[in-house]
């Protein structure tokens, strides 16, 4: 009997420490489970961050490309202005010997002119005096020879105002070419200056006559084309869209350049280089068929004159 108690207290005692030993693996399996839940967590997070990681990496790169496509394309714009600035010098400096050359066709052909008239007075003189030798031979026979002479140097003053006559034509001639040239060298002129500098137009908002946000942007495009036509005039020209009253319109036109011409006189671009006007919606850039071509009609352009 008392072995038998003794079995059952050792049974009793090893149920015991096997339910403890259960209770604490239970715990322990749940502290597991919380902890990879955790890090079950903490990989989504990880996930998560590398995902987006990747994703600015990727915009970078795009970033990146697109900055070294633009210096590309600015080395490219930057070589060509330089060859249309090389251009524009030498087609100025062909102006200037053109002109040069015009000028002394012209004066040439004043003194041609001049020496004309001057042989005809001389030759309109001789006439006189032949005639007058003519009226004496009618009483003085013995003058023959006075007028002889006198016909002799007439028709070697006709000779000269021949000579000259044909010098003229051929100073005429010359004149006309190198007119001719000079306008063409001037269109290209033009043409050279359009291509090398522009100024972008203001964009405004419904009804806004302000130009806050644009004009230092102007101001600065306007300095440019001065430092590269130091003599360049402007033309300041304010549109809008279709939307409200024409009268309206021209009147709002019209405070739009006011607005851009005051800052630049404010800024010290010279009163004389500058004009402007309102155009309404009488002109605009693209149809007003929807609100984005309208926004492109509400504008103020700045043209260059010469």
């Amino acid at each position: 009997m008392r072995a038998q108690l003794e079995k059952n207290e050792t049974a009793i005692a090893s149920v015991t420490e096997l339910t403890t030993t259960n209770d604490r693996l239970v715990a322990e399996k749940a502290l597991l489970e919380n902890t990879v839940n955790m890090a079950k967590a903490e990989l989504v997070k990880a996930m998560g961050l590398r995902t987006r990681l990747e994703a600015e990496l990727a915009e970078t790169k795009k970033v990146a490309i697109a900055v070294e496509t633009l210096k590309n394309k600015n080395a490219v714009l930057v070589e060509g202005k330089a060859m249309i600035q090389d251009r524009l010098s030498a087609n100025e400096k062909s102006f200037s010997l053109l002109k040069a050359d015009r000028d002394r066709l012209e004066m040439a052909y004043e003194n041609l002119e001049k020496a004309k008239t001057d042989l005809s007075t001389e030759i309109t003189q001789r006439n006189d005096e032949l005639n007058k030798l003519r009226a004496e031979l009618v009483e003085k026979s013995e003058d023959s020879e006075g007028i002889g002479a006198l016909k002799e140097e007439k028709a070697t003053l006709k000779a000269q105002l021949l000579k000259r006559d044909e010098d003229l034509k051929k100073a005429r001639k010359e004149l006309g070419k190198l007119q001719i040239n000079a306008t063409v060298l001037e269109k290209q002129l033009v043409s050279l200056k359009r291509t090398t500098a522009s100024i972008n137009p203001i964009r405004y908002a419904k009804g806004d006559a302000n130009i806050t946000n644009q004009q230092t942007r102007v101001l600065n495009e306007v300095q440019q084309v001065l430092k590269i036509f130091p003599n360049a005039r402007f033309e300041i020209v304010g549109h809008t869209c279709d939307l409200g009253i024409a009268d309206q319109n021209i009147d709002l036109s019209r405070r739009r350049a006011q607005s851009l011409h005051d800052f630049l006189l404010s800024k010290g671009i010279k009163k004389d280089r500058l004009k402007h006007r309102g155009m309404g919606q009488s002109e605009p850039a693209v149809p007003n068929t929807n609100e984005a071509n309208r926004r492109q009609n509400r504008r103020v352009e700045v043209e260059i004159l010469d």
